[in-house]
């Protein structure tokens, strides 16, 4: 097995672990804690759930068609996490712009480190 396909595996172990993150506490106090999906509900944002579910399955898909060999890499699943990548950049200069880092729970860490 060559080392493109065991960073391919890499990735898309880390694309499901994405995937899973969205219902891990994202923002929160020792009064109510949001995820990721409750947090973009609480947004009033239901399309930007839907697109990061579709760009997570498709960066999934075009690394699974690398490991098949059907591509010789997976350069596009990177185009698709860069949008998960910018949520949560966006994200963390806000709260540090609003002085509510406090805020950011163990879901916040673990999606912006698995997006980089």
């Amino acid at each position: 097995m060559t080392t493109r396909k065991i960073f391919t595996i890499i990735v898309m172990i880390l694309l499901i672990f994405m995937f899973a993150n969205m219902f891990i506490p994202l923002l929160g106090n020792e009064y109510i804690s949001y995820s990721l999906w409750s947090y973009l509900e609480s947004l009033g944002d239901e399309t930007l759930r839907i697109i990061i579910i579709i760009e997570i399955v498709a960066a999934v898909a075009v690394c699974a068609l690398q490991l098949f060999g059907v591509l010789k890499d997976a350069k596009f699943a990177y185009f698709t996490i860069g949008y998960y990548l910018t949520f949560f950049l966006d994200l963390l200069f806000t709260m540090m712009n609003n002085d509510t880092m406090e805020l950011a729970q163990i879901g916040f860490w673990l999606g912006l480190i698995s997006s980089v």
